[in-house]
């Protein structure tokens, strides 16, 4: 369901660093949320590195972010590659930015991995 993201992380040479000490709180797209992104910007993406792993680091946050029970209001959170996402919640589900956290939150041992259905990209810089 990650290969997609697996793929990117290795080209961007991000797969040690997240495998860090961390913490590290991830929102992590699907293979079908990367199918959403029209090919000629994923292709570009893949094609530049520096700009993938903008991309890439905007869905990561440092800390571990419980947006399960400590999550009140909406809120702005700061990610790795400085811009923010907005996590929301609507009745039970979570959203971050326009992207539906899918399930339960995966705790691993140097963070929290949050799966979404839609690839985050940051604003134009």
């Amino acid at each position: 369901a990650f290969s997609t993201l697996v793929t990117a992380l290795t080209a961007a040479g991000l797969v040690s660093t997240l495998q860090g000490p961390g913490p590290f709180t991830v929102f992590a797209p699907t293979n079908d949320a990367f199918k959403k992104v029209p090919a000629p910007v994923l292709n570009l993406l893949l094609s530049d590195p520096a700009a993938l792993t903008r991309v890439l680091l905007y869905h990561v946050t440092g800390g571990r972010q419980d947006l399960r029970f400590t999550f009140v209001a909406p809120r702005d959170i700061k990610t790795v590659q400085g811009q923010e996402v907005f996590a929301e919640r609507e009745r039970d589900t979570l959203f971050i930015n326009n992207s539906r956290v899918i399930g339960r939150p995966i705790v691993t041992d140097n963070g929290v991995i949050y799966v979404v259905d839609s690839v985050l990209l940051p604003q134009y810089q």
